[in-house]
């Protein structure tokens, strides 16, 4: 059993190095590029902030030892209740969710409501966004906390009341079924909009663009709609496991905490805070030519053919002067 933990704390402190590095470079990309400083920019960066900070905290909390036994003062309580119950780190994963909801959104309502994004998509709404993205973790995982969480007789554990597994299943339901839902919801639907759009094209014989002008409209919107499937194939990959497991324990299942199973589950929550950086950025054109041109010290121009696609696409109803491609 012991060496089961080990390895967990092993692996996470990798999860953890890598994540801050990979967040980290996508952050500072976004940061010091102005041709990156769109609105799904800032969905990503803001989606890097949480990430770099969750494996800051899957670090620490990896590598922080235990003590064998929890004092019943003030202070050992406040540490169980805030450190040891990893509240800071599951505050992270919870917000890191939240945010990539609000970033497929954001691309679903500039796909189907283009009338409406720019009227949705103000200044004041997007800082609201921002601070909403970032409350909802800390508050949602604090009070399940709250309830849950218990320092008795020199030991800090997760208590298994009614209560604290009827919180318990709220949260799951708020931040994994309803998100998951939500998703795929968007993705059937951005998918039958791209379809119909597509065949609206074809079959539109008054049109003037040619099939040169339209290939790229259409790459454009498929790669998008690839790079976003990415994304919440990934989430739910890395999340299914653990919360199908923490709703049967609160539903009676006997669940082994330190079992390869539930160990299992952890590692790939905790992956996903690596798992971000390579979807949002690696497969992100325009960030690719953003990192290289810092790396390189060149400036950084738009090139003739992707402001000419952006134009296009811009025309169609697919709003990609905040591309993802």
């Amino acid at each position: 059993m012991a060496v089961h933990i080990l390895i967990l704390e092993i692996l996470q402190t990798i999860i953890g190095v890598l994540g801050m590095i990979g967040n980290g470079i996508v952050a500072v990309v976004i940061y010091k590029v102005p041709y990156m400083h769109t609105i799904t920019d800032a969905f990503i960066f803001n989606q890097a902030a949480i990430d770099f900070l969750g494996s800051l905290f899957l670090l620490l909390t990896a590598n922080i030892p235990r003590p064998d036994s929890f004092p019943d003062t003030p202070w050992y309580h406040f540490v169980c209740h805030v450190w040891y119950s990893q509240l800071f780190l599951w505050s992270f994963f919870t917000s890191s969710t939240i945010n990539l909801l609000a970033l497929i959104c954001e691309r679903y309502i500039a796909l189907v409501f283009p009338a409406k994004y720019i009227k949705i998509y103000t200044k004041r709404a997007m800082v609201f966004m921002v601070v909403a993205v970032w409350l909802f973790g800390p508050l949602s995982q604090g009070l399940y906390m709250a309830v849950a969480n218990k320092l008795q007789d020199g030991y800090c554990y997760t208590s298994s009341s009614v209560i604290a597994r009827a919180w318990s299943i709220i949260l799951i339901v708020v931040t994994f079924v309803l998100p998951s839902l939500a998703m795929m919801f968007v993705f059937g639907h951005i998918y039958k909009k791209l379809r119909r759009t597509r065949t609206d094209h074809t079959n539109d014989n008054t049109t003037t663009w040619s099939d040169e002008q339209l290939q790229p409209v259409h790459r454009a919107r498929h790669v998008a709609l690839k790079t976003l499937l990415f994304v919440f194939v990934s989430f739910l990959v890395c999340w299914t496991l653990n919360q199908t497991l923490f709703l049967m324990f609160n539903f009676g299942w006997d669940l082994d905490f330190t079992g390869p199973l539930y160990l299992t589950s952890s590692v790939l929550v905790s992956a996903n805070l690596c798992v971000n950086p390579v979807i949002f950025a690696f497969k992100y054109k325009r960030f690719r030519r953003a990192l290289s041109s810092l790396i390189h010290g060149t400036p950084l121009s738009e090139n003739q053919n992707l402001q000419q696609s952006e134009a296009i696409t811009h025309e169609t109803t697919f709003d990609v002067t905040t591309p993802m491609n």
